[in-house]
């Protein structure tokens, strides 16, 4: 119980740094296109107890019309899998059981939500394109993918930020929470 509540702690604060930050992002308002103007993000690091606490708290802040008989992440990594599998134990996503699969370029199983680390996006192309017309949400550590998958996790000053890709997400049946779009830097 009490390593829970320090799991949900360290969730809280995760996400309350992601909405702070030292420099907003700025917008040009004279130019005739909103150009914004994103000082410096790269890629983040996070560490295996947050990469396991973001995915449950996005997975928890988005809401699909169809569900699978459990809640099904896919990742690209086995050794992700494994850690996942561990966190996930004993824990339910909008009720349901948790399961983690393998996912790679050539499969395709049935999944709510897919999330590809850093290094982790080798092939990320062939496995949109095997999700391509389904509701599967991409969760992605990678700044380079941000305009291929629905959410990336970013950093930008020191400080761990999402870049939801509204264009896409809003192609599949899916709600986010306002609270996670808060959390957004567009």
């Amino acid at each position: 119980m009490k390593k829970l509540v320090l799991i949900l702690i360290t969730l809280i604060i995760g996400f309350h740094n992601f909405a702070q930050t030292s420099d907003s992002v700025s917008t040009d308002s004279t130019a005739a296109d909103t150009t914004v103007q994103i000082p410096s993000p790269t890629n983040i690091t996070p560490s295996p107890i947050q990469r396991e606490g973001f995915i449950l708290t996005i997975s928890k802040m988005i809401f699909w019309n169809k569900y699978l008989s459990n809640f099904r992440i896919g990742v690209t990594d086995l050794k992700l899998k494994y850690a996942l599998e561990k966190y996930m134990d004993n824990k339910t996503i909008h009720g349901l059981p948790v399961e983690v699969v393998l996912i790679n370029d050539q499969t395709a199983p049935s999944v709510n939500l897919i999330y590809i680390p850093q290094g982790g996006n080798k092939k990320i192309d062939a496995i949109l394109q095997n999700y391509s017309g389904t509701n599967t949400v991409f969760v992605s550590e990678n700044f380079e993918d941000r305009k291929k998958v629905d959410i990336t996790l970013l950093k930008i000053n020191n400080t761990h930020k999402i870049w939801i890709n509204t264009p896409v997400i809003n192609q599949k049946n899916v709600y986010i929470l306002p609270q996670l779009k808060a959390y957004s830097i567009f």
